[in-house]
Protein backbone atom coordinates (compact mmCIF):
# COMPACT_ATOMS: atom_id res chain seq x y z
CA UNK A 1 0.00 0.00 0.00
CA UNK A 2 1.36 3.41 -0.86
CA UNK A 3 0.19 6.98 -0.71
CA UNK A 4 -0.80 8.18 -4.14
CA UNK A 5 -2.48 11.59 -3.97
CA UNK A 6 -3.90 14.13 -1.54
CA UNK A 7 -5.47 17.34 -2.71
CA UNK A 8 -7.89 19.98 -1.50
CA UNK A 9 -10.98 19.89 -3.68
CA UNK A 10 -12.58 22.82 -5.42
CA UNK A 11 -16.21 23.55 -4.60
CA UNK A 12 -17.26 22.29 -8.02
CA UNK A 13 -15.34 19.05 -7.59
CA UNK A 14 -16.81 18.51 -4.13
CA UNK A 15 -20.32 18.83 -5.51
CA UNK A 16 -19.54 16.41 -8.33
CA UNK A 17 -17.99 13.79 -6.05
CA UNK A 18 -20.69 14.10 -3.40
CA UNK A 19 -23.48 13.65 -5.94
CA UNK A 20 -21.64 10.70 -7.49
CA UNK A 21 -21.05 9.04 -4.14
CA UNK A 22 -24.63 9.50 -3.01
CA UNK A 23 -25.96 8.10 -6.27
CA UNK A 24 -23.65 5.08 -6.28
CA UNK A 25 -23.71 4.21 -2.60
CA UNK A 26 -27.26 5.02 -1.61
CA UNK A 27 -29.29 3.50 -4.45
CA UNK A 28 -29.59 0.00 -2.91
CA UNK A 29 -30.55 1.11 0.60
CA UNK A 30 -34.26 0.35 0.31
CA UNK A 31 -33.57 -3.31 -0.36
CA UNK A 32 -32.38 -4.20 3.15
CA UNK A 33 -33.31 -3.63 6.78
CA UNK A 34 -29.73 -4.30 7.87
CA UNK A 35 -26.75 -2.52 6.36
CA UNK A 36 -23.50 -4.02 5.12
CA UNK A 37 -21.43 -1.70 7.34
CA UNK A 38 -21.77 -1.69 11.12
CA UNK A 39 -21.37 1.71 12.73
CA UNK A 40 -20.50 3.03 16.18
CA UNK A 41 -20.47 6.68 17.24
CA UNK A 42 -18.87 8.33 20.24
CA UNK A 43 -18.96 11.92 21.48
CA UNK A 44 -15.30 12.52 22.37
CA UNK A 45 -13.19 15.44 23.53
CA UNK A 46 -11.67 17.83 21.00
CA UNK A 47 -8.15 16.44 21.32
CA UNK A 48 -9.25 12.91 20.43
CA UNK A 49 -11.40 14.13 17.54
CA UNK A 50 -8.52 16.21 16.18
CA UNK A 51 -6.12 13.28 15.68
CA UNK A 52 -7.76 10.12 14.36
CA UNK A 53 -5.73 7.02 15.16
CA UNK A 54 -6.50 3.40 15.92
CA UNK A 55 -7.67 1.79 18.10
CA UNK A 56 -11.24 3.06 18.21
CA UNK A 57 -12.59 4.17 21.60
CA UNK A 58 -13.29 1.32 24.01
CA UNK A 59 -16.12 3.10 25.85
CA UNK A 60 -19.71 2.10 25.21
CA UNK A 61 -20.77 3.85 21.99
CA UNK A 62 -23.20 6.72 22.32
CA UNK A 63 -24.96 5.39 19.23
CA UNK A 64 -24.93 2.28 17.04
CA UNK A 65 -26.31 1.80 13.53
CA UNK A 66 -25.72 0.07 10.22
CA UNK A 67 -25.65 1.32 6.64
CA UNK A 68 -25.16 0.15 3.09
CA UNK A 69 -23.16 3.17 1.96
CA UNK A 70 -20.67 5.70 3.29
CA UNK A 71 -21.73 9.09 1.93
CA UNK A 72 -22.38 11.77 4.54
CA UNK A 73 -22.36 15.58 4.29
CA UNK A 74 -23.41 17.92 7.08
CA UNK A 75 -23.26 21.72 6.96
CA UNK A 76 -23.69 24.38 9.61
CA UNK A 77 -23.88 28.17 9.43
CA UNK A 78 -22.23 29.52 12.62
CA UNK A 79 -24.22 32.16 14.43
CA UNK A 80 -27.45 31.46 12.53
CA UNK A 81 -30.31 29.93 14.49
CA UNK A 82 -31.65 26.58 13.24
CA UNK A 83 -28.90 26.38 10.63
CA UNK A 84 -27.61 22.91 11.56
CA UNK A 85 -28.68 21.34 8.26
CA UNK A 86 -27.56 17.70 8.49
CA UNK A 87 -25.22 18.69 11.32
CA UNK A 88 -26.99 16.88 14.16
CA UNK A 89 -26.15 13.23 14.77
CA UNK A 90 -29.62 12.06 13.79
CA UNK A 91 -29.75 13.98 10.51
CA UNK A 92 -26.12 13.29 9.63
CA UNK A 93 -26.54 9.53 9.99
CA UNK A 94 -30.12 9.10 8.89
CA UNK A 95 -31.41 12.01 6.89
CA UNK A 96 -28.88 13.47 4.52
CA UNK A 97 -27.47 11.19 1.87
CA UNK A 98 -27.16 7.79 3.50
CA UNK A 99 -29.89 6.07 5.46
CA UNK A 100 -29.07 4.37 8.76
CA UNK A 101 -30.67 1.15 9.88
CA UNK A 102 -31.40 0.44 13.56
CA UNK A 103 -29.99 3.75 14.81
CA UNK A 104 -30.00 3.46 18.59
CA UNK A 105 -28.66 5.72 21.33
CA UNK A 106 -27.22 4.34 24.56
CA UNK A 107 -28.79 7.01 26.76
CA UNK A 108 -25.68 7.00 28.96
CA UNK A 109 -24.33 10.27 30.41
CA UNK A 110 -21.39 11.66 28.45
CA UNK A 111 -18.87 13.82 30.33
CA UNK A 112 -17.83 15.58 27.12
CA UNK A 113 -21.28 17.14 26.66
CA UNK A 114 -22.61 20.08 28.70
CA UNK A 115 -23.84 18.96 32.12
CA UNK A 116 -22.81 15.38 31.24
CA UNK A 117 -26.03 14.76 29.36
CA UNK A 118 -26.52 11.80 27.06
CA UNK A 119 -26.01 12.12 23.31
CA UNK A 120 -29.18 12.11 21.24
CA UNK A 121 -30.33 12.59 17.67
CA UNK A 122 -30.31 16.38 18.20
CA UNK A 123 -26.71 16.55 19.49
CA UNK A 124 -24.66 18.62 17.03
CA UNK A 125 -21.59 17.15 15.37
CA UNK A 126 -19.14 19.41 17.24
CA UNK A 127 -19.15 21.89 20.10
CA UNK A 128 -16.82 23.95 22.20
CA UNK A 129 -15.55 20.92 24.12
CA UNK A 130 -16.49 17.92 22.02
CA UNK A 131 -16.32 16.29 18.63
CA UNK A 132 -17.69 13.12 17.07
CA UNK A 133 -15.87 9.89 16.26
CA UNK A 134 -17.43 7.23 14.03
CA UNK A 135 -16.20 3.72 13.27
CA UNK A 136 -17.54 1.80 10.29
CA UNK A 137 -16.64 -1.86 9.74
CA UNK A 138 -17.56 -4.22 6.94
CA UNK A 139 -16.23 -5.86 3.80
CA UNK A 140 -15.32 -4.26 0.47
CA UNK A 141 -13.99 -5.40 -2.87
CA UNK A 142 -10.53 -4.01 -3.65
CA UNK A 143 -8.60 -4.24 -6.91
CA UNK A 144 -4.81 -4.27 -7.00
CA UNK A 145 -3.51 -1.01 -8.47
CA UNK A 146 -6.78 0.90 -8.00
CA UNK A 147 -7.34 3.72 -5.51
CA UNK A 148 -9.15 3.83 -2.21
CA UNK A 149 -10.57 7.36 -2.21
CA UNK A 150 -12.12 9.20 0.72
CA UNK A 151 -13.44 12.75 0.89
CA UNK A 152 -13.35 13.82 4.53
CA UNK A 153 -13.60 16.75 6.94
CA UNK A 154 -12.06 16.24 9.46
CA UNK A 155 -9.63 13.30 9.86
CA UNK A 156 -9.78 9.62 8.92
CA UNK A 157 -7.81 6.44 9.47
CA UNK A 158 -8.22 3.16 7.59
CA UNK A 159 -7.40 -0.47 8.32
CA UNK A 160 -7.72 -3.27 5.77
CA UNK A 161 -7.58 -6.82 7.09
CA UNK A 162 -6.41 -5.43 10.44
CA UNK A 163 -3.44 -3.45 9.06
CA UNK A 164 -3.32 0.35 8.94
CA UNK A 165 -3.32 1.82 5.43
CA UNK A 166 -0.91 4.81 5.40
CA UNK A 167 -1.62 7.98 3.47
CA UNK A 168 -4.89 9.20 4.97
CA UNK A 169 -4.87 12.54 6.83
CA UNK A 170 -5.88 12.04 10.49
CA UNK A 171 -6.03 15.73 11.38
CA UNK A 172 -8.51 18.60 11.16
CA UNK A 173 -8.94 19.67 7.54
CA UNK A 174 -11.28 21.31 5.09
CA UNK A 175 -13.13 18.87 2.79
CA UNK A 176 -10.26 17.00 1.22
CA UNK A 177 -9.79 14.07 -1.16
CA UNK A 178 -7.27 11.46 -0.06
CA UNK A 179 -6.44 8.75 -2.59
CA UNK A 180 -4.27 5.75 -1.76
CA UNK A 181 -3.34 3.06 -4.26
CA UNK A 182 -4.23 -0.46 -3.13
CA UNK A 183 -1.23 -2.75 -3.62
CA UNK A 184 -2.65 -5.83 -1.94
CA UNK A 185 -4.51 -8.69 -3.55
CA UNK A 186 -7.68 -8.19 -5.55
CA UNK A 187 -10.79 -9.52 -3.85
CA UNK A 188 -12.93 -9.02 -0.77
CA UNK A 189 -11.27 -7.55 2.30
CA UNK A 190 -12.35 -6.38 5.74
CA UNK A 191 -12.46 -2.60 6.15
CA UNK A 192 -12.29 -0.60 9.36
CA UNK A 193 -12.81 3.14 8.78
CA UNK A 194 -12.36 5.58 11.65
CA UNK A 195 -13.59 9.14 11.14
CA UNK A 196 -13.85 12.19 13.38
CA UNK A 197 -15.36 15.65 13.19
CA UNK A 198 -13.78 18.17 15.54
CA UNK A 199 -14.59 21.62 14.18
CA UNK A 200 -17.56 23.44 12.65
CA UNK A 201 -19.02 24.19 10.22
CA UNK A 202 -19.18 21.01 8.20
CA UNK A 203 -18.75 17.25 8.39
CA UNK A 204 -17.85 15.25 5.28
CA UNK A 205 -17.29 11.52 4.84
CA UNK A 206 -17.60 9.94 1.41
CA UNK A 207 -15.98 6.66 0.39
CA UNK A 208 -15.62 6.49 -3.39
CA UNK A 209 -13.44 4.76 -5.95
CA UNK A 210 -13.33 1.13 -7.01
CA UNK A 211 -15.18 -0.32 -3.99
Amino acid sequence: MKFNMKTTLSQRSLKMYSLLAVAVLCFPLAASAQGNFQGKLWVVDIAQASDVTFPAPTATPDATFSTNGIAYIGQQTPGVANAAHCYTIGKFLNGCGTMAFNLQFSGLPNPNLPHGKAASSTTVMSGGSWGIMIELTGHVGLTNGSPIQIIHDDGVAVEVDGSVVPGFNPYVTVPNLDSVTWTGTSGTHSLDLLYANAQPAGAWLLLIGNL
